[in-house]
């Protein structure tokens, strides 16, 4: 696998795919706390021996460079780089992509053979379609636009014409 835009075999979706490489332990230079210098180092909080180079960006410990973990443009301690991970609160760790745009427009174009459920189904293709936008400007992805207008343009016309209905229904 190589780093960069990939293309989704399920769902043909573009996503940003980075290649994790874990450093290598005999280039990985661990220096102690004794042997740091006399400026008193402070030491690791998990090896007490090693010294800190760096602390979590997250908890704040202090961590030595077997436990530094860089992502996302931050360091971490392993713990909360794991519990963040768990979470998908990492973008270099995300495994799962809600993509809204494509849950709008399906949204939208089931309430159109059943016009009968156009409010629920206006409404949910609506917001989808809202999420589609801010999810496609945070990214800054570059495609997709005539999905998310449409389900948001039939969305507000299901709604209106499932209002319609109902209103005629009960006269």
């Amino acid at each position: 696998m190589t780093s960069g835009r990939q293309l989704c075999p399920r769902c043909n979706a573009d996503f940003e795919a980075v290649v994790f490489r874990p450093p290598q332990r005999r280039s990985l230079r661990v220096a102690e706390v004794g042997a740091a210098g006399p400026g008193g180092d402070t030491s690791c909080a998990v090896h007490k021996r090693n010294a800190a180079v760096a602390n979590c960006s997250r908890c704040g410990i202090f961590i030595c460079s077997l436990c530094k973990v860089e992502a996302d443009r931050r360091v971490f301690c392993p713990a909360c780089f794991e519990r963040l991970a768990d979470e998908d609160a990492l973008d270099t760790t995300r495994t799962k992509y809600r993509d809204w745009s494509t849950l709008g427009l399906a949204f939208a174009l089931l309430g159109i053979p059943f016009f009968f459920l156009g409010v629920g189904l206006g409404a949910a293709a609506f917001y989808c379609g809202i999420k589609a936008a801010r999810q496609r400007e945070e990214r800054g992805d570059s495609v997709g636009l005539v999905a998310i207008y449409s389900a948001i343009v039939l969305g507000a016309l299901e709604i209106a014409g499932g209002a319609i209905f109902l209103v005629s229904l009960f006269r």
